[in-house]
């Protein structure tokens, strides 16, 4: 491990938090830079948010340098149209067909890929991310002994960051997270050789490979990642909740009804938003449940290939009374994001198992750390990674509204369970510990 020079009197080794993304303060990816950035103050290091170019730096918390900077979002790079009319075939269809077509699509994108690249003349431009982080960490005098720390970023991206600093000798720590599964279109095939390509250039370049390094957040991408390509190790990552407690959140119980069944994040069908008209339909048929509910739902979405399947789950959903179906139209400040997590009784998570097999779900982690039980699918991380008593399952669609009023029958022994794991979750999850694996790593 190298030793920290800002002790011989140097300036303070810096981390730069890479969120190209970070245009307002859509989602919740904010929450996870402040939490990133105040562990590292903490520590003893300088730390930068470089955001978008878009976003306005009069929203920003907690006197935390931000620098807009880039001018395409990771998902504006990484969801092609393909990979979107993926997604939404996947949401139209019942869940075992779509399990079923979920093993088929890396074998079709494989194959039009291979088409595209073989009708290619001249290999595609890379994305402009790496040319604008090279010349951000040239603006900032970064140093071979400070950090950068991208924990969202596209293939396409990584492919333009090790084009762009191949030959960069002093350049500092980059610090990867691969949050997608390996076998999602984006991720496997592109026209650089998708992730195994970028794992084989990382590989083959000395200077690259001493100070690349490639983390994921569950053990099941790490192990899926790893298998890619023997030269790479893929170091789990804690996710930091970023939620601060003036007091035990268990205290903080609602103990009156209705129950506050909440969805929160944005309104997107791999999340499973256009579910929700059919769970609040179902639990309303039945007089002792819908006496005894409110929903609260986050409605915003920002995908415009997904916008027809959102915008009519939304319309069915306004149809109800407020004090029965509370939409939530407009981006949530950190400070709203929080107060509607601490008022739910339960938070709902009805996202599609078949693309979170594997993924990890920051809006889960917060939800346990805030003592907030919560609705998952089965066959997911969600599902596996949730303390034991803390989650209720379901197994698609259609059954979701079962996993509900269970959830809303068992909610005593629920929050029981999700209050005594509370603790060692927070202990798990949070800035200090992500940092440190930073740190520890070189």
């Amino acid at each position: 491990m190298r030793k920290n020079i800002s002790s011989l009197g140097a300036p303070k080794t810096r981390l730069l938090i890479v969120d190209q993304s970070l245009r307002d303060l859509n989602g919740h990816h904010y929450d996870y830079d402040n939490s990133v950035a105040a562990a590292a103050s903490a520590k003893g290091l300088s730390p930068i948010i470089a955001a978008h170019l878009e976003f306005d730096r009069s929203l920003a918390e907690g006197g935390v340098v931000i620098k807009p900077v880039f001018r395409h979002t990771w998902n504006e790079v990484n969801r092609s149209h393909l990979k979107q009319g993926v997604h939404l075939l996947l949401a139209s269809l019942p869940h075992k067909w779509s399990s079923c077509l979920v093993k088929g699509i890396s074998s079709l994108t494989k194959r039009l890929s291979a088409a595209n690249n073989q009708s290619a003349v001249h290999e595609p431009d890379f994305v402009s991310f790496g040319q604008e982080l090279l010349g951000l960490v040239a603006s900032e005098n970064l140093e071979a002994w400070d950090h950068v720390f991208i924990h969202t970023l596209a293939i396409s991206e990584l492919h333009a960051v090790i084009a762009a600093f191949k030959e960069n000798e002093r350049m500092p720590h980059f610090h990867f997270v691969l949050r997608r599964d390996a076998e999602e279109p984006t991720v496997r095939e592109d026209p650089w050789g998708g992730v195994a390509g970028a794992f084989r250039a990382i590989d083959a370049n000395d200077a690259i490979r001493r100070k690349f390094s490639i983390y994921a957040d569950t053990k099941e991408l790490c192990i899926q990642y790893e298998a890619l390509h023997d030269g790479i190790k893929v170091n789990l990552l804690p996710i930091p909740h970023e939620l601060p407690f003036t007091v035990d959140p268990c205290e903080s119980k609602r103990s009156s009804e209705p129950l506050i069944l909440t969805y929160l994040g944005n309104a997107r069908t791999e999340k499973g938003f256009h579910h929700l008209p059919g769970l609040v339909k179902a639990l309303n048929r039945s007089s002792l449940v819908s006496s005894r509910v409110k929903f609260v739902i986050q409605a915003n979405s920002s995908m415009s290939l997904e916008e027809g399947v959102i915008q009519n789950a939304r319309k069915q959903l306004a149809a109800y009374k407020q004090d029965n179906v509370q939409l939530l139209l407009g981006p949530l400040s950190s400070t709203e994001f929080r107060q509607h997590l601490f008022e739910a009784d339960i938070v709902l998570m009805p996202y599609q198992a078949e693309l979170y097999q594997r993924r990890s779900s920051g809006i889960m982690v917060q939800a346990i750390a805030a003592g907030r039980p919560v609705v998952v699918p089965a066959n997911s991380w969600m599902a596996n990674a949730a303390p034991p008593g803390t989650c209720v399952t379901y197994d698609g669609a259609d059954d979701l509204p079962r996993a509900c009023m269970q959830a809303i029958e068992k909610i005593e022994n629920l929050r029981q369970a999700v209050c005594e794991a509370g603790e060692e979750w927070r202990k798990l999850h949070n800035g200090a510990r992500l940092v440190d694996v930073l740190l520890a790593d070189k």
